[in-house]
């Protein structure tokens, strides 16, 4: 963790090993994240975002893939995010999901897009009918 995380380096004084087998060094990422948030996840329960997967490189999946594997039981939801019309049976989160899938805690929800008669709707309740609102609204 201190080689990617400057402020733990520096906060605990931590000394880095040389470089060494690229494969023993990924394990051990992987296994030091894991740490990390198993002891957070004890302290009080935790909410890791990962947003916009299907842009997410081997490594982060990697991550994923290790984290839903090995922390199933503490305190802590992994969510991702991703959008599926970019996701076909090559991209490499297909392939994640697929490892994911048969872990027993994942879990897909699939959120499909808004109608135009939903999203006007929502615009309605949040602007209450006032024009001038909707186009505060839009402006944000």
């Amino acid at each position: 963790m201190a080689r990617i995380v400057p402020d733990v380096r520096e906060k605990l004084q931590v000394e880095l090993r040389q470089p060494g087998d690229p494969e023993e060094d990924r394990y051990r990422l992987l296994q030091a994240v894991s740490e990390f948030l198993r002891n957070a996840a004890s302290a009080q329960p935790l909410l890791l975002v990962l947003e916009d997967l299907h842009d997410a490189d081997r490594g982060t999946l990697d991550l994923l893939t290790h984290l839903a594997r090995n922390l199933a039981g503490f305190r802590l939801m992994v969510l991702g995010t991703y959008r599926d019309v970019e996701v076909d049976r090559t991209h490499p989160l297909s392939g994640a999901l697929a490892n994911l899938s048969r872990i027993s805690s994942f879990s897909r929800v699939l959120i499909r897009g808004l109608a135009v008669d939903e999203v006007q709707r929502m615009v309605e309740r949040q602007t209450e009918g006032n024009p001038r609102s909707f186009r505060k609204f839009c402006a944000t």
